[in-house]
């Protein structure tokens, strides 16, 4: 009945080619370009988490919220207060079951989605020997944002079921920035 986890994110990148280098060469992940070029990472049991595209900004463009079960995203649907438009040419294209698009208080565009591909008759084979990484239901584990609306932002992701953990005020030079924590699932309640 809410976002479960982070599932996916897409960024716009000038060097597409250095992403897949560091990706891959450093980091360890899997990586295979799209049809249309893009390139995609993969790093568990997920088709792939990251989706990098050609372009000029070099920034996130995309967050992908993920409902465990198809119920969960038409309750999580019907509670978005923006307008979402269901896009299944979108899902087909990111190999999820359904999606829709909406923008955030943030300006940010986020694709709600559910049923995604899971490659398990392609086990995730780190070109490095990474044995693998930590995500299961987790998803990407978190994400910071920016925003001048901050109210606005976090009273629309506690509607779709999202839940405060934290705030806290760091010092960034000589001015306070003042830091509000959320998540979606267990994993994030988890402290050390």
């Amino acid at each position: 009945m809410a976002i479960s986890a982070l599932g996916y994110a897409c960024i716009s990148a000038s060097n597409v080619d250095k992403w897949e280098r560091f990706a891959c060469e450093v980091m360890g992940l899997q990586g295979r370009r799209s049809d249309d070029g893009a390139l995609l990472l993969r790093f568990d049991q997920r088709d792939w988490r990251f989706r990098i595209e050609q372009g000029d900004d070099d920034d996130v463009t995309v967050l992908g919220w993920e409902c465990f079960t198809e119920a969960d995203f038409n309750d999580t649907l019907a509670r978005l207060d923006v307008d979402a438009r269901p896009d299944p040419q979108l899902a087909r294209a990111r190999g999820v079951r359904g999606l829709a698009t909406f923008i955030d208080p943030a300006g940010f565009r986020g694709e709600l989605f559910w049923g995604p591909t899971e490659r398990t008759d392609q086990p995730f084979a780190s070109p490095l020997g990474v044995a693998g990484f930590v995500t299961g239901d987790q998803g990407l584990g978190h994400i910071a944002v920016t925003t001048p609306h901050v109210d606005a932002f976090v009273d629309f992701y506690l509607k779709l079921g999202m839940k405060v953990s934290d705030y806290i005020d760091m010092q960034m030079g000589p001015n306070l920035l003042p830091l509000t924590f959320m998540y979606c699932n267990a994993s994030g309640r988890v402290r050390s």
